[in-house]
């Protein structure tokens, strides 16, 4: 956990104008240019003297003698945290996201989702990612098992908002439909108050004898996670950013894209956050990939949340317009999947 300090309003303002800078140029953030902006109000000399100091504090760092400074994870995370003032959206892009998204045929989810994650990626000049809609274990409330032949079954699931998904599961062992339906509907009881999670504490507590048959059709219910699809356009925009020109890093972040499993993890976890959520550098759980930025907003339909969007890109991104862009992309999505089943 990285402690950031409280700073007095000089340093506040000087960081903030590095980060701006830094932001608009990738290069490394001299006290010249800094004493330049009209709301410093102090010499180059005293710019520089407090930004040793922003140094020292673990804020900035000087990546080689006689350069600037750049920001730290540590001083983004102090700019986005208490500086950092998002942009209204103009009327065009406003305009271009309801449009571009009202376009796309609403009863194909996925041609819309990928619909979204390109028009993400086109406004912000990042990468864009869009996991689909789930079923997700929190928010389940009714299932159904079908016995289809000896060992294997259907699981049907259906979430708070209607959605369905299903999946075939094999079990060590057989067991009858009527099996099936009973433990069914014990289940469902289980369901109208408690999440999986917690009715499975619950059964295992009561049901020692049946506890084996169980715990295998939890195993598959918990496994419908594993269907998620992680839709992602804009790769290549990450050879745009200076960060990705050395070839080692850029292998490291296309292949978290392609594997997938990590961004899954991080998105799920966004899955039922309140708005939109902001992972820098360590916080994004990608690796050695110390200069991410990823900014993540879930989509609801009927007000309950179905998936995950986000903007994948450098940790110097321009956060005060990319994450608006984020959060009106999703509130324009969760819109036209009400009108729609999944």
């Amino acid at each position: 956990m990285i402690q950031i300090p409280d700073l007095p309003e000089r340093a506040h303002k000087i960081l903030w104008a590095v980060v701006e800078i830094y932001v608009q140029t990738a290069e490394p953030v001299g006290s010249r240019a800094v004493a330049k902006r009209p709301e410093i109000g102090c010499s180059p000399a005293t710019v520089r003297n407090i930004m040793a100091d922003l140094e020292e504090l673990g804020l900035l760092y000087q990546p080689y003698t006689s350069a600037g400074r750049v920001p730290t994870e540590a001083g983004f995370r102090y700019y986005i945290r208490f500086i950092l003032q998002f942009r209204r959206l103009d009327s065009e892009d406003l305009e271009t996201i309801e449009e571009t998204l009202s376009k796309q045929p609403i009863e194909d989810i996925t041609a819309l989702l990928k619909g979204a994650s390109r028009l993400l990626s086109q406004l912000s000049g990042h990468t864009a990612v869009v996991l689909s809609p789930r079923v997700g274990l929190e928010n389940l409330r009714h299932v159904e098992f079908v016995r289809l032949k000896e060992g294997t079954v259907l699981v049907i699931c259906v979430g708070e908002a209607g959605q369905v998904q299903n999946r075939l599961i094999e079990l060590n062992g057989d067991v009858s439909q009527e099996g099936l339906d009973r433990f069914a509907h014990y289940l469902n009881e289980k369901l109208e108050r408690l999440s999986l999670l917690e009715a499975r504490e619950e059964i295992l507590k009561e049901m020692e004898e049946e506890k084996r048959l169980f715990e295998g059709l939890y195993q598959g219910l918990v496994s419908l996670k594993a269907g998620e699809e992680l839709i992602v356009e804009g790769s290549t925009r990450l050879l745009e950013h200076p960060e990705f020109k050395r070839l080692e890093k850029l292998r490291a972040v296309l292949k978290a894209l392609e594997e997938k499993t990590v961004l899954i993890e991080i998105l799920d976890k966004c899955f039922a956050a309140k708005g939109v959520q902001i992972f820098i550098g360590s916080e994004s759980s990608l690796g050695d990939l110390k200069d991410i930025g990823l900014i993540v907003s879930p989509y609801r339909k009927s007000d309950h949340p179905v998936g995950s969007l986000g903007i994948l890109g450098p940790m110097r991104m321009d956060y005060a317009r990319v994450v608006p862009l984020v959060e009106h992309t999703a509130k324009v999505l969760s819109r036209l999947l009400d009108k729609v089943a999944l």
